[in-house]
C-alpha cells in the first residue's frame, strides 16, 4: 500500500523488528521538521540531490549515503532537484505514525 502526503509518498516494505519505508519526495518539496519520542531512523539516498537536516547539520546526500537520526533529534529531508527522489528509511523502536512532533511544516499540519 502507498500513502500520499503533500511532499510525496511512502510505502512500507516490512515491519518488525525494523520497519522499512521507501519514501518519494516530490521536486522542491520537504518533509516537516520533526522529532520522534519512540523511534530512531536511518536514511539511505537512492539518488543524489536530497538534503538531510539533522539537528543543526545540513548533509547533502549522495547515492547510498547513510544518515542516522536518534529519537528526540530534530530532522527533515528536502528534495532540491526538479525530479522526484527516493530514499530508504529504516525505523527502529516503537513505530507509530502519531509519534511525530512537527516543529515546522510547509503544509499547515
Amino acid at each position: 500500500m502507498e500513502w500520499h502526503r503533500p511532499w510525496g509518498s511512502y510505502k512500507i516494505l516490512g515491519e518488525n523488528p525494523v520497519l522499512v519505508k521507501v519514501i518519494t519526495v516530490n521536486p522542491h518539496s520537504r518533509l516537516s521538521l520533526q522529532t520522534h519520542e519512540h523511534r530512531s531512523e536511518i536514511w539511505f539516498a537512492l539518488q543524489p540531490g536530497l538534503l538531510a537536516y539533522v539537528d543543526d547539520n545540513i548533509i547533502r546526500m549522495g547515492v547510498l549515503d547513510r544518515v542516522c537520526v536518534q529519537k528526540g533529534v530534530k530532522h527533515r529531508i528536502e528534495n532540491t532537484t526538479d525530479n522526484p527522489l527516493q530514499l530508504i528509511e529504516l525505523m527502529y523502536g516503537e513505530y507509530d505514525e502519531q509519534d511525530i512532533f512537527r516543529h515546522e511544516d510547509d503544509y499547515g499540519r
